[in-house]
């Protein structure tokens, strides 16, 4: 997730301004999905770990700070712009 913002030289917060669709300052599990499906594309089981990962009040609902944590956690992978076979093992591996 950090890589891909990277690539697309989006600020996290500018990210999380751009996923809180009604500007209240908390990321609910819809507006997080709909908004990283614009950056990357990842399985609705992934989007709902991650999304679990950042709500740690457990509360359906993720301010900034449990957002920038969670990014980062996820690695910056150096992955190369050659061909490449995604099998999903650094998602787990962040999950867990």
């Amino acid at each position: 997730m950090r890589q891909a913002l990277i690539d697309k030289k989006i600020a996290y917060r500018e990210a999380f301004n751009r996923f809180d669709e009604n500007n209240d300052g908390l990321l609910s599990f819809v507006e997080f999905s709909n908004g990283i499906d614009k950056i990357l594309t990842l399985s609705v089981p992934i989007k709902e770990k991650i999304f679990a990962l950042m709500d740690k009040n457990e509360i359906g609902l993720v301010d900034y700070p449990n957002f920038l944590e969670v990014i980062n956690l996820s690695p910056s992978l150096g992955v190369s712009r050659g061909p490449f076979k995604d099998n999903f093992d650094w998602e787990n591996g962040v999950i867990e």
